[in-house]
């Protein structure tokens, strides 16, 4: 059972040391806030940058989600070990506070921390000094500390900053969600869930138009190509192959508004057409 007379270490404490130790947890927080929140933006930036370079190059490959993968992961540590790692460690001492006091308030000179280092001593059982004159340096520091705000010994604006430049890449990630949800599910997947095998949509979506299956011996064959989504590219490849001789065609064609357009003439052989161009093909 505790004895009712017994103080915590806390209570035993100056006043002097319980409000440098106070400013001095402010101080932590705001570096591990300050770590946390650049660390966090250039995850979610490096992830967005990631994320737009596969979709700009849409590549079918299997390799390539473990491939972005692989690099977000590796600039993840980099700003883990950058910025969050360190800012967790920081942990500074009341004497650093004090040394960080008396460059914001030179007024005080070395007072601060003499006060702090007799308050120290003081609390010791085991250490010599007169304590007459540590007491009267200490009440001196007291009277000088109570003029001035020791709050604006901290700088809280870094600390805003970063979390302002959080809260700004959070709600643009958002806006992007709204706006494209599909894309952004499959772009999301892509880097985090390499394996789940998910692809971008083609960009092109070739059609052709009317191709007839029958015609006429002699007559000429017009084969026209169309993209649906809109985006037909510049040229598009066009194959025929013949079903007796295997004999394999092909022909170039340069798109002209949003068609591509190949006239065969005087057909005489049944034939089978085949068109690509973009990432499609049919």
């Amino acid at each position: 059972m505790s004895c009712p007379f017994s103080r915590s270490q806390s209570d035993m404490q100056h006043p002097l040391q319980k409000q440098i130790e106070k400013i001095a947890r402010q101080a932590r927080w705001l570096t591990v806030l300050h770590g946390i929140g650049y660390g966090l933006s250039l995850a979610l930036l490096l992830a967005a940058i990631l994320g737009t370079i596969d979709f700009l190059i849409r590549s079918r490959s299997p390799e390539m989600p473990y491939l972005i993968f692989t690099g977000w992961v590796l600039g993840a540590i980099a700003i883990l070990m950058w910025f969050v790692i360190p800012s967790l460690r920081f942990n500074p001492s009341i004497v650093d506070i004090a040394h960080r006091i008396e460059r914001r308030f030179p007024q005080l000179k070395d007072r601060l921390t003499s006060s702090l280092l007799f308050l120290a001593h003081q609390q010791d059982p085991a250490a010599a000094g007169s304590t007459t004159l540590q007491s009267a340096v200490i009440d001196d520091t007291m009277s000088m500390v109570k003029e001035v705000d020791l709050g604006t010994s901290i700088q809280r604006r870094p600390t805003h900053r970063a979390l302002f430049v959080t809260a700004v890449v959070a709600i643009s990630i958002g806006i992007a969600y709204g706006s494209v949800p599909e894309l952004f599910s499959i772009a999301t997947k892509r880097l985090f869930v390499p394996w789940s095998e998910t692809q971008w949509p083609h960009r092109n979506n070739l059609k052709f138009v009317d191709l007839p299956r029958f015609v006429t011996i002699g007559s000429d064959l017009a084969i026209e190509v169309v993209d649906l989504n809109g985006r037909l590219p510049t040229r598009v490849m066009l194959e025929t192959r013949t079903d007796e001789e295997g004999d394999v065609r092909q022909y170039p064609v340069r798109s002209r508004n949003g068609r591509a357009l190949l006239v065969l003439k005087e057909r005489s052989r049944a034939i089978q057409v085949r068109a690509w161009g973009g990432d499609d093909e049919t």
